[in-house]
């Protein structure tokens, strides 16, 4: 399988995630053993694509502020109606 490789931001928690929504980025949060709780986004389309090879079920290399964590999907939370994301939680391995 191809390494799968996705770019997030920080995102601050005083950003409504409905704006966040509206500039097409998924709202996210990386957490583990050994990593502090940390809130990002995440382009909407290249999550997408990155979900759609993976699942939650394959490894993904996520880079936040120039550091890469190797995480896994962890939970999805998705609009009953439309289907499209509206957080994802994942989780990183060391």
């Amino acid at each position: 399988m191809e390494k799968l490789v996705l770019n997030a931001e920080l995102r601050s928690t005083e950003e409504k995630l409905s704006e966040v929504r509206a500039e097409k980025m998924v709202p996210a949060i990386v957490y583990g053993q050994e990593v502090a709780a940390t809130v990002i986004k995440l382009n909407y389309s290249e999550f997408l694509k990155t979900f759609r090879k993976s699942g939650q079920e394959n490894a993904i290399e996520l880079t936040v502020d120039g550091k890469t964590l190797n995480v896994m999907v962890k939970e999805v939370q998705r609009n009953p109606v439309t289907g499209d994301f509206l957080h994802v939680d994942f989780f990183a391995a060391k």
